[in-house]
């Protein structure tokens, strides 16, 4: 009788046994690219206690090989391991599962401060605050007083968006009364009180001289498109009494 009950104590004990060991390991599938290494901190456990776990494999995996994982590492993984980190798409309407929204971390949002996890919530943009500064108004015209003044008053007219005006034809004097200023000219093409630059045509030589008048009639006829002071035309070289020019001259219309 006595040999009868150490018996089924002994198969209880022996099924306890297997019944607790098989609930303390967890088998692991070696999948491509796997070391004892890796499959140890994936589980939270070291890799001494894997390999005194795996007596019967080396150190070089093969894939499909199971390897035996303590119950205790199991548990360890599940509440240490580090989450991995949930891609965040671009637009807030993209759907998130609620395992994802569980497996973010603070990680995440550090980097994406702007991003939101839920669906309820918009994400944030930043918003830029615009300064518009006043216009400054351009500087007028300097008026050309003096012929020192000419060739600056001359340079201005682009960037006030005047259009330039080229003209060839002849050219020939005005009467001496030029009321004291030897630069003066008359000129259709542009309005008076504006600066021209006339150049020689035989030689090259260039004057920038003030329009104060039209062209009479008389010498329209005659094929004259400017008349320069004496003073001017001398400056150019004038030597003949008609002599062909280049003017160019700047308009606002």
């Amino acid at each position: 009788m006595k040999r009868i009950f150490f018996s089924v104590l002994l198969v209880a004990c022996l099924a306890v046994t297997l019944d607790a060991k098989s609930h303390s390991e967890t088998k692991h599938v070696v999948k491509k690219g796997e070391t004892l290494y890796s499959i140890s901190k994936n589980y939270g456990v070291k890799p001494g206690d894997l390999v005194k776990a795996n007596p019967h494999i080396s150190k070089n995996l093969k894939v499909g090989q199971q390897v035996v994982i303590p119950h205790k590492a199991s548990v360890i993984q599940a509440s240490t391991a580090r989450p991995k980190t949930v891609s965040i798409p671009s637009t807030p309407d993209t759907p998130y599962r609620e395992e994802d929204n569980r497996k973010s971390s603070n990680a995440v949002n550090a980097e994406l401060p702007t991003a939101t996890i839920n669906n309820d919530q918009p994400v944030l943009k930043k918003t830029v605050e615009r300064v518009y500064e006043p216009a400054v108004a351009e500087a007028p015209i300097k008026a050309a007083t003096t012929a020192t003044d000419y060739p600056g008053v001359f340079s201005q007219y682009p960037a006030h968006g005047y259009k330039a005006k080229k003209d060839r034809g002849a050219a020939n004097y005005l009467s001496d009364n030029t009321s004291g200023n030897p630069y003066l000219a008359l000129y259709n093409g542009v309005e008076s009180g504006t600066v021209i630059r006339v150049t020689n045509m035989m030689n090259k030589k260039s004057v920038f001289v003030k329009v104060v008048g039209k062209v009479p009639p008389v010498d329209v006829s005659k094929e004259v498109i400017l008349k320069l002071s004496k003073k001017a035309a001398s400056d150019l070289g004038a030597i003949d009494e008609k002599f062909l020019v280049e003017v160019v001259g700047y308009s606002a219309n």
